[in-house]
């Protein structure tokens, strides 16, 4: 094809045909023939192929023009076809009776990880119909064995003809004659089923290896689709019924299901444990288990027998579990004035799980890593995953169970308010973790980074029925959007109207049964009408019917009033916009520097129906700063006139704690935010957090360092660098001087401060940061077998140590990585380590030695992301050697190019990136497609520097002047 190409470029362009022609004509053509020939030759000879050897300069331009713009294409997905495969409203489940003998051991032989199951399933006919439908999977069910049975007199129904439909996981059933309505009727179904270990779905068998023997272990997972994969059943959320189970199975484990045992029986080989009837409940709710592992126990005050199982030799990790679970069990019954409805729960550490955790009813599964926790070996990060997952789960038993969504579409109302309870009951029970600070950081920041796009999701949306479409509904929209709109709505209406709704009206008048969101709102209006009267479903129903959230634009107009505007927010403005134009009705809270009432704010309405509003504050005096959206309690941003956000500025330098900490960490976030998408000068962003030296909360310093890796990036290259780092390290160093390095007896906000600290600290060139991390990683180079530092500093004491040290420091983690006793966490830690070097030869050994490995996309990234000259080295090597590359790693070799754009931000950056355009002007249209989404940011990164550069520049400077900088030590 390049044959082709060069070819087609030099050949003359000739009409065949025979003319006459003189002699000095012959002559002069057949000089001019020899000329082009020579002409010819001297091209080929020096244009190389791209297929010819790699030099040390990329290969010249072969072809003017860049890669054709592809026509735009719909992302490549999963093909789906609509979704037509929900039950027929003709039969609705009110009990089950299933009884399983499950066989895991060898004795077992050839039935070894299997089940016998039989089930009969109680349902009333509420339109006459000859056809019931039942979902099962992956079950061999004896279709010859299937009866129908009129209720409750037994008489037999003849069964006429039995199929499956493989599309939607049906078992068709039809009938001799008609069945009835109102009239009740039982179908009994034999089937066996296989305890898989692949899926982690289903019934399924989990191992682990005890005294070097291994175990087994069976669980389950249901949700969302399940419970059709061990038992056939009407399997959506929506038909609850209520469960009779019994579980035959070897004396050597012990049975579990969402009831407590009523009787157990046995024969010497076998035993079987029946379970009490259930409450009534959804498919996915219902679980079972065979255990070999010991427990923990303990009663709760209401009188709940609360166990947690786990590995024999990780018991003693579930001793927390325990404790925290009883408190918030306890806590949850008091809160929502409802007993929990089952008198016993169990929580169950998989060796194997799918997710963190699963809240089966009264019997709640986790990966173990997620339930267990040691005071002895884990830190205090790990003991809060532990408390919050748990409080998620239990929180699930009244938010999910006892009411459920009546199908997926409306499934943040599980997930959305269990994630908000968990905050209530880490609250109760560890406060002094500060939790609702953490919230801003969390669940309010993840969900604005996702919902900042085009492609986001609205929170209540068509969730198709496929099961990967209903997995796809677990997403940061459902949970973190969710916790922060209920948090906004509390924001508006009173705890009393809250607890009144959300538990007399919701819970009470809808127990045991299923929702959708409007069900909510009726039930907070209703608690409010004698409040405020708030038409709950006209002010929220733009939250979560459309997707995103708006960006509320403040412009002091006057001395008391102020210009309000909304619009979508969005961080990258390259993204296609789509046609509709989503207004919300906003929740405004806000105070000004006369009155300072940020524990009881003033309160209005921008409706959505307004192109814009003017909002009054008659107590606001012309050189006062105000204040809207309190503590982000809102789920939108702000951005303000420059000269409120300079008042902000000046009030944080001269008395932040005015201010309370949450509202301080949001006026950064916002600041910073809105200045990255191009709405403000960062300036006033950086102005912000003049006052950081003074700051020694966890939350404003936790949001803050998420936004400094973006003006880091941009000012790397930039002779303004010096400065900025001489900033950080300055601003940092009162907190890390407070902290230091012992993590003895920390509490969980001076354990994450102190992280923090350690790694800002270092990066910015702090002189006794750099001694200590030198110090440790000295230590263990003098005994390799013992390694002193912590894990979650081990990135910055080995980048500090290889930065500020020379060649035995970067050999001594090149060695580590060579040796294989090295796991994969500590390989990608040491090899993001070695491209922190300044020395530019030992950053090209590190290239050379990686290059054609499968790991050398991975040190490009590293050398790329550390420094200017890492940056450079990498450029140039992806440049050069980009043949091999693309040869090694077909179409991916481009990415690992692209990936290089967030720290591009001059016009000779983008001049590199057109000339490897038009390099490979062929490139498949896939990569065509993000080369020009590339050089797209390129621009805006030019334009954002071309914006603010002088501005950083000036402040800087001032900012800096007076600053100290002797035993600082330097990088380059």
């Amino acid at each position: 094809m390049e044959n082709y190409e060069l070819e087609k470029n030099f050949r003359p362009n000739r009409n065949p045909g025979v003319v006459l022609i003189k002699k000095r004509t012959v002559f002069l053509l057949v000089s001019i023939t020899l000329f082009l020939l020579v002409a010819v030759a001297l091209v080929f000879y020096f244009i190389p192929h791209r297929s010819a050897e790699c030099s040390d300069q990329p290969a010249p331009v072969e072809h003017t023009g860049l890669p054709p713009i592809p026509e735009d294409e719909p992302d490549i997905v999963e093909p789906t076809y609509p979704f037509d495969g929900r039950l027929p409203n003709t039969f609705v489940p009110e009990h089950y009776s299933i009884w399983m003998k499950v066989y895991m051991d060898q004795e077992d032989e050839s039935r070894q990880f299997s089940y016998d199951g039989e089930i009969n399933i109680t349902m009333k006919c509420t339109t006459q119909s000859t056809v019931i439908k039942v979902h099962y999977w992956l079950l061999d069910v004896d279709f010859n064995s299937i009866e129908i049975y009129h209720m409750p007199d037994m008489k037999e129904v003849g069964t006429k003809h039995v199929s499956s439909d493989d599309t939607y996981h049906f078992l068709v059933i039809e009938s001799e004659e008609s069945l009835n309505e109102n009239e009740i009727y039982m179908v009994m179904i034999r089937y066996i089923g296989e305890l898989r270990e692949y899926d982690l779905y289903g019934f399924y068998r989990s191992q682990y290896i005890y005294q070097d023997e291994t175990r087994f272990i069976a669980v389950t997972c249901f949700q969302p689709t399940g419970a059709r994969n061990a038992f056939p059943c009407l399997d959506e959320p929506q038909l609850k019924a209520t469960f009779d189970i019994s579980i035959t199975h070897r004396p050597n484990r012990k049975a579990l299901s969402c009831m407590p045992v009523s009787m157990t029986t046995s024969d010497g080989e076998w035993n079987t444990t029946y379970f009490s009837k259930s409450v009534v409940m959804s498919t996915y709710h219902v679980a079972f288990a065979l255990l070999d592992f010991p427990s923990l126990e303990k009663t709760t005050d209401t009188g709940i027998q609360f166990r947690v199982w786990a590995e024999p030799d990780q018991i003693h990790a579930a001793e927390y579990a325990l404790n925290v679970g009883v408190k918030m069990l306890t806590f949850f019954e008091r809160y929502f004035n409802l007993p929990h409805p089952i008198r016993k729960m169990d929580m169950v550490a998989s060796p194997t799980f799918i997710s963190g955790g699963l809240e089966n009813w009264a019997l709640i599964v986790y990966q173990d890593a997620y339930m267990l926790y040691d005071p002895d070996v884990n830190t205090p990060a790990k003991q809060k995953s532990v408390a919050s997952i748990i409080a998620h789960e239990l929180a699930h038993m009244w938010y999910g169970n006892i009411v459920t969504m009546s199908w997926w579409d409306h499934l943040w109302l599980n997930e959305g308010f269990a994630s908000f309870l968990e905050y209530v009951a880490l609250d109760e029970i560890h406060p002094e973790w500060k939790i609702w600070d953490q919230f801003l950081t969390e669940d309010l920041l993840i969900a604005f980074n996702i919902d900042s796009s085009y492609s986001a999701p609205s929170l209540v949306r068509s969730s198709g029925g496929w099961t990967h479409q209903l997995w796809d509904m677990f997403d940061t929209i459902t949970y973190d959007k969710g916790a922060a709109i209920i948090r906004t709505f509390k924001s508006f209406l009173s705890d009393d109207v809250i607890r009144s709704g959300i538990n007399e009206n919701y819970l009470m008048t809808n127990l045991f049964g299923d929702v959708v969101t409007d069900d909510l709102w009726y039930s907070l209006a209703k608690a409010d009408a004698d409040r405020k009267g708030t038409d709950v479903k006209a002010m929220m129903d733009s939250w979560v019917l459309q997707p995103g959230f708006p960006l509320l634009t403040a412009t002091r107009t006057g001395t008391h009033t102020i210009k309000l505007e909304q619009t979508r927010f969005i961080l990258d403005s390259n993204e296609e916009q789509p046609s509709d134009h989503p207004k919300w009705n906003i929740p405004l809270t806000y105070t000004h520097g006369g009155e300072k009432h940020f524990d009881s704010p003033e309160e209005a309405w921008f409706l959505a129906d307004r192109q814009s509003e003017t909002l009054v504050i008659e107590a606001l005096s012309n050189n006062e700063w105000y204040i809207l959206n309190i503590n982000q309690n809102g789920y939108y941003r702000v951005n303000y006139d420059t000269a409120n956000w300079e008042r902000l500025a000046h009030q944080l330098n001269n008395g932040h704690q005015i201010f309370p900490t949450q509202t301080r960490a949001s006026l950064i976030d916002d600041a910073l935010t809105v200045s990255k998408a191009g709405y403000l000068d960062h300036v006033y962003g950086l102005q912000l957090t003049e006052y950081m030296a003074k700051e020694f909360e966890y939350v404003p310093w936790k949001l803050l360092l998420g936004h400094l890796p973006f003006t880091h990036r941009m000012l790397l290259r930039k002779s303004e660098y010096g400065l900025f780092e001489k900033y950080w390290r300055n601003q940092i160093s009162p907190l890390y001087s407070s902290l230091g390095w012992n993590f003895t007896h920390s509490s969980l906000l001076d354990y994450y401060q102190r992280v923090n600290a350690i790694n800002t600290a270092c990066n910015y060139g702090n002189s006794d940061c750099i001694d200590e991390a030198t110090r440790l990683y000295a230590e263990w180079m003098d005994n390799p077998m013992f390694n002193p530092i912590r894990d979650e500093l081990k990135l910055t004491v080995y980048c500090t140590s290889i930065k500020y040290g020379g060649v035995k420091e970067w050999q001594f983690a090149y060695d580590q990585v060579t040796w294989n006793g090295v796991d994969q966490a500590e390989t990608v830690t040491l090899e993001l380590a070695m491209g922190c070097s300044r020395d530019g030869w030992l950053l090209q050994s590190y290239l050379e030695r990686y290059h054609g490995k499968n790991s050398t996309l991975t040190a490009i990234g590293n050398i790329r992301d550390k420094s200017g000259i890492g940056f450079t080295l990498a450029w140039q090597f992806a440049m050069m050697q980009f043949e091999e590359l693309l040869q090694k790693f077909d179409d991916y070799a481009y990415i690992i190019v692209f990936d290089f754009h967030p720290w591009m931000n001059t016009e000779y950056d983008l001049k590199q990136l057109l000339e490897f355009g038009a390099r490979y002007w062929d490139m498949p249209g896939v990569a065509a497609r993000e080369f020009y989404k590339t050089i797209n940011k390129v621009k805006d990164n030019i334009k954002w520097m071309d914006r603010n550069r002088d501005g950083i520049r000036t402040w800087l400077s001032r900012v800096t002047n007076n600053t100290p900088n002797s035993g600082v030590k330097r990088s380059i």
